[in-house]
């Protein structure tokens, strides 16, 4: 519409607009109308600048290359790119309105001193954005969307998602300090210690237990077999990413226990994984 206005409204028609100079007096107005003549254009030429602007020709998509060096399948791949940054921007507006969705919808207070202590301590590894996207990617419509946040917004998310883990774990107030009960909120919010493991637990009588679990069973089987289908391994990976890894403290409720370990048995973090997973 931009270029629609600039063009055939200001260029090409500017010069034929006429402002009140000739008086009718049966109609009680001027003779001239400078809105009705720009409704005209806009009724009649914008149908025909926008058949223009998007008029597309047919191109064969082939790897032989023409006298700049370009080949078809070049072109396409440039061309796609540019819709990618076009998808991104819409990312960015669709990710500033839901943020603030997700605060309404589960209405938990979160001040801005509590924001900026996590902008300036906190520092997320690709597992742990991993998890909020996960648990965000159904609000957002995709997973994709999730992860184009800005920093504050994906702590904002990131706070939302740590008070709902406390509350699910029985803390009514969030004045009361690190809870011992529960792992997952505090290695969300918390600094991955070192280099983060991959490496998938071998150990016999860890993944009996895993096998055993139904909810484990349900997670590989139902609710994401496709994925399990692509890439079998993968919740163990996570799992066992978790298990093998080690994180710290950064928690705004108890600033003294900042860069401290957060100590949690293999079998308990696995557990609280396997349940936010079934219901993410």
């Amino acid at each position: 519409m931009h270029k629609f206005v600039r063009k055939v409204l200001i260029e090409e028609n500017i010069v034929k607009f006429k402002f009140n100079e000739n008086w009718d007096p049966k109609q009680k107005k001027y003779k001239e109308n400078v809105i009705g003549f720009i409704k005209t254009i806009i009724k009649y030429q914008l149908l025909y600048f926008l058949k223009e602007e998007h008029a597309k020709n047919l191109t064969e998509v082939s790897y032989a290359k023409n006298a700049d060096g370009l080949s078809g399948t070049d072109k396409m791949l440039m061309n796609m790119s540019k819709s990618d940054e076009g998808d991104t921007l819409l990312a960015e507006l669709n990710a500033e309105d839901i943020v603030e969705e997700i605060q309404k919808i589960y209405d938990i207070p979160i001040s801005e001193e509590e924001v900026q202590y996590y902008i300036k301590n906190h520092h997320p590894s690709k597992d742990q954005i991993r998890l909020v996207s996960t648990f965000y990617g159904r609000i957002f419509g995709n997973g994709r969307d999730a992860k184009l946040v800005t920093r504050r917004q994906y702590i904002i998310m990131m706070l939302v998602l740590k008070n709902k883990l406390l509350f699910d774990a029985g803390v009514v107030s969030r004045d009361t300090g690190v809870v011992e009960n529960t792992a997952l909120p505090y290695v969300i919010s918390g600094n991955l210690d070192g280099l983060m493991n991959t490496r998938i637990i071998k150990n016999a009588k860890f993944n009996e237990s895993l096998e055993e679990d139904y909810q484990y069973e349900e997670l590989n089987n139902s609710l994401y077999n496709l994925l399990n289908e692509i890439k079998p391994d993968e919740i163990n990976s996570l799992i066992s990413s978790f298990v093998n890894s080690s994180y710290t403290y950064c928690c705004f409720e108890r600033p003294d226990l900042l860069g401290k370990k957060i100590v949690y048995p293999d079998m308990k973090i696995t557990n609280e994984l396997i349940f936010f997973l079934r219901s993410a």
